[in-house]
């Protein structure tokens, strides 16, 4: 299985690391090209690609067109919506996940059809009073 993650802050090295352990083949697109040389370094196995993960051409750069997932893991929610917009739209890609960190745009990333929704505010805020009430 081919994912392709735009975005390669803290979230996305994260799970670059658990899916080469889990076998999957793994590339990245990300914006800033220290950073990516960074993270080519760390993991030799992985295409990083540099750009703007908004724009189709780097996206089909990038082999969009034959991801079986995106994984839309920007730091800006407008970003993560773009791009999975066109993964969706432009592309056909059978399955997006998103990083959002805005709840209020939950039904929005839904309406795209994104297919899972990772909403970072919620979840610390629910980790958050889950240790405070215990």
């Amino acid at each position: 299985m081919f994912v392709l993650i735009c975005g390669s802050g803290k979230v996305g090295v994260h799970l670059v690391r658990g899916l080469l352990a889990d076998g999957y083949e793994v590339a990245i697109i990300e914006r800033d090209e220290d950073i990516g040389r960074t993270v080519a370094d760390h993991f030799p196995d992985v295409c990083v690609f540099s750009g703007d993960a908004t724009d189709s051409a780097v996206l089909k750069r990038a082999g969009i067109e034959r991801a079986d997932v995106v994984v839309a893991a920007a730091g800006e929610d407008k970003d993560n919506y773009t791009i999975c917009k066109i993964a969706r739209r432009m592309f056909n890609v059978p399955r997006c996940v998103a990083r959002v960190n805005e709840p209020a745009l939950h039904d929005l990333f839904r309406a795209e059809g994104v297919g899972a929704i990772i909403n970072v505010t919620a979840m610390a805020a629910q980790a958050i009073e889950s240790a405070v009430n215990s």
